[in-house]
């Protein structure tokens, strides 16, 4: 046993279990993009919880079976970090993905499992876990989900500024080159779908058929998929046509 790890403070003693302020007022706002920048800031300063079993070895614990997930031992320090893990919950995220689930109070995890009880993280150190784990996590898995992908992950890590897709020039330049040659695309916007789902809106004209759209879809897609700077930055995104009026 290491004395000096049983010296370390516990940085959640007093907690209860309740949402944080940063929490309930980021997973509260409307506007999609806004409350994904604010969940991101929320989990790079604030705590989550996941959702535990009691195991039959005292200090030590098991996922909840619930989703997708792989059973093991996790431990947990004087810190209120846990050591040691194997053992991740995770549920379906976007295209199949695997998504490590956090919560962020003690009645969301009751909602999501009733027989297992929150173990508080930090948010930093549940984006880490999540980069190695699958490189996404989702916050409250269920109805109100918000599915944070890697690039967001890797700033909330390392504390650093999130640079969301829609602030990104770069992304919407290298896409947009993609599309060049499609004449009936009058431009694109990239937006954000309630969840985590990135969009890139491909505004066509008016007189565009099915199949003009169809073949822009597929380029600005292949060039997602294949562009290492775009497939970084954007793990879970949608490509959609849309009119302009």
């Amino acid at each position: 046993m290491d004395p000096q790890r049983l010296l370390q403070p516990n940085a959640f003693a007093e907690d209860d279990g309740t949402e944080q302020a940063v929490f309930t007022q980021a997973l509260a706002i409307a506007n999609p993009m806004r409350r994904h920048e604010a969940v991101v800031a929320a989990l790079t300063t604030g705590r989550v919880l996941l959702a535990v079993q009691a195991h039959p070895h005292p200090g030590h614990a098991t996922v909840a079976a619930i989703g997708r997930h792989v059973a093991g031992g996790e431990e947990s320090g004087p810190s209120g970090e846990i050591s040691n893990v194997t053992s991740n919950l995770r549920v379906d995220g976007p295209g199949g993905r695997p998504a490590f689930a956090v919560f962020s109070s003690a009645d969301q995890v009751g909602a999501f499992d009733s027989a297992a009880r929150p173990l508080p993280l930090g948010g930093k150190t549940a984006a880490a876990r999540a980069l190695a784990t699958g490189g996404m996590l989702v916050v409250n898995p269920g109805d109100e989900q918000e599915f944070v992908g890697r690039s967001a992950l890797a700033a909330i890590s390392a504390a650093e500024p999130w640079l969301a897709p829609w602030n990104d020039t770069d992304i919407a330049t290298r896409i947009g080159q993609s599309v060049r040659d499609c004449e009936l695309v009058r431009g694109l916007s990239i937006s954000m779908r309630r969840g985590g789902v990135t969009l890139v809106l491909l505004h066509m004209a008016q007189r565009a058929e099915r199949a003009a759209a169809a073949d822009a879809v597929v380029r600005a897609s292949q060039a997602i998929a294949h562009d290492e700077y775009l497939r970084a930055r954007l793990d879970a995104v949608e490509v959609v046509p849309v009119r302009d009026i």
